[in-house]
């Protein structure tokens, strides 16, 4: 993936979320166990994507995360872009510190390009979207962290 762990764990924790009830509320340690995630990263990540307003936080007895909105309406631009910088996709991808947008490098204008379309990729696609191949999503997640699977 291009991104960081922290934004697969977050993609990861809300297929889980949507592909639950929606009435239903799910504690870290609960989704950590299922994804293979460790619980104190997520809960951080919970956090995040609480603040994000793309899960509501319930505490108590019966208390724990659920989704905010419809996964239909949670695009995939929006998570990323609450756990990424994606300013730093505007900057030279070799990390040239001289490089000059008006030089009109043939690197850059096949990096733009190919940004332009992960960024429509990621506009165009919702949540929904990933919860419709979730068993083969989440398997394959699993099996990456957990060689024995």
């Amino acid at each position: 993936m291009i991104y960081s762990r922290t934004t697969e764990y977050a993609l990861n924790a809300l297929v889980f979320l949507a592909s639950q009830a929606p009435s239903g509320r799910h504690g870290v340690q609960e989704m950590a166990e299922y994804l293979q995630i460790p619980a104190h990263f997520l809960g951080k990540i919970m956090q995040h994507l609480r603040q994000g307003d793309f899960v509501q936080a319930s505490r108590g007895r019966n208390g724990g995360y659920q989704l905010a909105a419809p996964a239909e309406s949670i695009a995939l631009y929006d998570v990323v872009s609450t756990i990424e910088d994606l300013q730093q996709y505007e900057t030279c991808v070799f990390g040239i510190k001289e490089c000059r947008s008006n030089l009109r490098c043939a690197l850059i204008c096949d990096w733009n390009e190919i940004k332009n379309q992960i960024t429509d990729f990621l506009q165009t696609h919702s949540l929904a979207d990933l919860v419709a191949v979730h068993p083969f999503w989440i398997t394959a997640s699993r099996s990456r962290n957990d060689p024995a699977e």
